[in-house]
């Protein structure tokens, strides 16, 4: 009787310390706000952002030596975080540390050609066991790394390349390309959840909404199934430009994104606009669709916030209170046409951020409000202007008493057209 109580209590220990040490505070239903970030990243800033959820790299530059360690992913689920791990599926990336030097088109099989708009990613057929035992299986597999660290889940990129291989696309060499991909994404799901010591292991898909269109019924049915959400780019503003991009909302994805909202996933919905009316515009859009929007930069390398929206505030402060002004130099300099500038207040006051040109005529006013201490950053864009070198200068009157004093701080930087 004692040995079979014992034996219980053990199985419940068991079962229940894992999910203790790795699960986030939140769930998908206390998702309001989400933040993409996949360069640059600073964790102790991530941690201390207000944002629900957090897609970022499970390494800061691709390779073995730049993998986030578990301690940190632990920091970001320790404030409540949900924390998804970028993952190519449908294309291979040459800076990735399972990538080999002597890999030509062809050669491993399932390695296809170069795509044209990002140096370096190479379509793959993913269909292939030589790619699968790359992604999974394995102490060195991709999926193997971003569980050990523990990530919440994966944000799988290139799911469109079922289009590329398939009957209309510009390869067509697979019939069968979206049951394919579905599977593909099935045994993802399959395996994670069978690794996992986590109560869930969310899966979200980037893009590729027609998939559930253009795979059989069956299989469609279980992509849904299995899956948590999605993300989708540039369904409001989409063009040619890298941003800003005029409204166009993309009428075939966003009705498809709405099936998927109806079926209960949480849609995250990102795009690239920088201009105050364009970000305002996507996220009432958004928000009215039940979507969740995050506006940023392409190059996904700025924690961005974006003044008005989700999360409100910048930094929670219980987490991370500043311990000293900070005028950052902007980034990208040189730059064309957009830069973003960071910078941190130790104290609440009145802030302006001005920037001027080499005869000290003011050219834009970016910031002149009240701010509460804290980080921020602020992109211009200085499309309207010609090349040359420009200042930016940030100054901060305490609005409190006592000790308080004021601070101002100038920049240089430089518009290469």
């Amino acid at each position: 009787m004692t040995y079979n109580l014992l034996f219980k209590v053990a199985i419940i220990c068991l079962f229940y310390l894992p999910i203790a040490n790795n699960a986030s505070a939140q769930t998908l239903q206390d998702v309001h706000s989400w933040l993409y970030q996949l360069q640059r990243m600073n964790i102790d800033s991530i941690a201390a952002s207000s944002y629900d959820l957090v897609v970022m790299d499970y390494s800061s530059d691709g390779s073995a030596d730049g993998e986030f360690t578990s301690s940190q992913i632990q920091q970001l689920k320790d404030t409540g975080k949900i924390v998804l791990s970028y993952m190519s599926i449908g294309e291979a990336e040459d800076y990735r540390y399972y990538w080999q030097s002597d890999w030509t088109e062809g050669n491993p099989s399932w390695l296809g050609p170069t795509n044209q708009a990002w140096e370096g990613n190479y379509k793959v057929r993913y269909w292939m066991d030589g790619w699968k035992s790359i992604i999974m299986g394995s102490p060195d597999a991709y999926l193997d790394k971003i569980i050990a660290a523990g990530f919440d889940g994966i944000y799988l990129d290139i799911i469109d390349a079922y289009y590329f291989f398939g009957p209309e696309g510009d390869m067509p060499e697979n019939n069968n390309s979206a049951n394919d991909m579905i599977n593909f994404v099935i045994e993802l799901a399959d395996y994670a959840s069978s690794k996992c010591s986590c109560g869930d292991f969310y899966i979200f898909p980037q893009n590729g909404a027609s998939i559930i269109d253009d795979a059989s019924a069956n299989s469609s049915t279980t992509y849904l199934q299995k899956i948590h959400g999605i993300g989708a780019e540039d369904t409001y503003f989409f063009g040619d430009l890298d941003e800003n991009n005029p409204f166009d909302l993309q009428t075939y994805e966003f009705g498809l994104l709405k099936q998927f909202r109806d079926a209960g996933k949480l849609v995250i919905s990102v795009d690239y606009v920088t201009e105050v009316t364009k970000i305002d515009s996507f996220y009432t859009f958004a928000e009215a669709n039940g979507f969740i929007p995050f506006a940023t930069v392409r190059e996904l390398d700025t924690l961005m916030i974006n003044p008005g929206h989700s999360p409100v505030g910048v930094i929670k402060g219980d987490l991370s209170a500043p311990t000293s002004f900070e005028l950052r130099q902007n980034f990208p300099n040189p730059f064309n046409p957009a830069t973003t500038i960071e910078y941190t207040l130790l104290q609440s006051g009145d802030v302006s951020l001005i920037i001027y040109d080499m005869l000290g005529e003011e050219v834009a006013r970016l910031v002149s409000e009240k701010q509460q201490a804290g980080s921020y950053n602020v992109i211009w864009d200085a499309s309207n202007l010609a090349s040359g070198i420009y200042f930016y200068r940030l100054k901060n009157i305490p609005t409190s008493g006592g000790r308080a004093i004021g601070f101002s701080q100038t920049r240089k930087m430089l518009l290469l057209k």
